[in-house]
């Protein structure tokens, strides 16, 4: 498997995730439809909406999505959508609730 997904887990107000894309965007082009490289975890959904603006103020929502929920719930959905060995690198920010 090809590691190619960058996991945050706590996504705030959006600005690591930007700055995580923004890397990735270097490496392709806009033009190729991969799934995206980065994704945010996220437990308050007034965050999540505003880390999602901030990313489209960005122009790298093709790059990167925020999901809401607690990081043990959502870590084996993800796991299983992108494969076992998909991680490139994992972004802890978060409070650990």
């Amino acid at each position: 498997a090809r590691h190619a997904l960058r996991l945050e887990l706590g996504a705030f107000v959006g600005f690591s995730g930007l700055r995580l894309a923004g890397g990735a965007a270097k490496r392709r082009p806009a033009n190729v439809h991969e799934p995206r490289c980065v994704m945010s975890l996220e437990v308050d959904p007034l965050h999540v909406c505003i880390a999602r603006h901030m990313l489209n103020l960005g122009e790298r929502a093709w790059l990167a999505e925020v999901r809401c929920g607690q990081a043990r719930d959502l870590i084996p959905r993800i796991m299983d959508d992108a494969g076992k060995f998909s991680l490139e690198l994992v972004f802890m920010d978060h409070r650990g609730t």
